[in-house]
């Protein structure tokens, strides 16, 4: 579903954001049994980010809280990003960390922010917190994968 005031184009570039973003998950480590949970490749809609743990040798992580059965249900899944760390470019981390989606798409170099350390390889994957209030920005990775667990209210449905 678009805005009413979407354009042809923008529902075209919308539409093709959301089928790179599903086809990335899709493709991850381990997701296969979080979208057969939920029926298809879940929304991070209203999500909130509870942490991040970066490190220069080794995995990454980031964890996410998102609704179940839906982002209005009564139960929680925790949805965990393990990742090699590229380039890291977040602000705004704060006591609540909601965000309107997370995306992920395929990395490419930035001439006006280039990646730092290794630098991007082919493969490795952006991944985009578009917040709502606190923290935001991107990470780019590789070897992403992703675990989760249910809250007790989510186990319970």
């Amino acid at each position: 579903m678009h805005p009413p005031d979407f354009t042809e184009e923008q529902k075209r570039t919308a539409d093709e954001a959301w089928a790179t973003r599903n086809a990335i998950f899709e493709a991850l480590p381990k997701a296969a049994a979080l979208i057969k949970l939920y029926g298809k490749v879940p929304t991070f809609h209203d999500g909130e980010v509870q942490t991040v743990h970066l490190t220069l040798n080794g995995s990454s992580r980031l964890t996410t809280r998102i609704g179940f059965p839906d982002i209005f249900g009564p139960g929680h899944v925790f949805v965990t990003f393990d990742f090699i760390p590229i380039d890291v470019n977040l602000e705004g981390f704060s006591p609540q960390n909601v965000i309107f989606e997370l995306w992920l798409r395929p990395a490419v170099a930035q001439p006006d922010h280039p990646a730092k350390g290794i630098g991007i390889e082919p493969g490795d994957i952006e991944i985009e917190l578009e917040p709502i209030f606190g923290i935001g920005g991107s990470i780019i990775a590789r070897n992403i994968s992703v675990s989760w667990s249910k809250d007790h209210r989510a186990r319970a449905k």
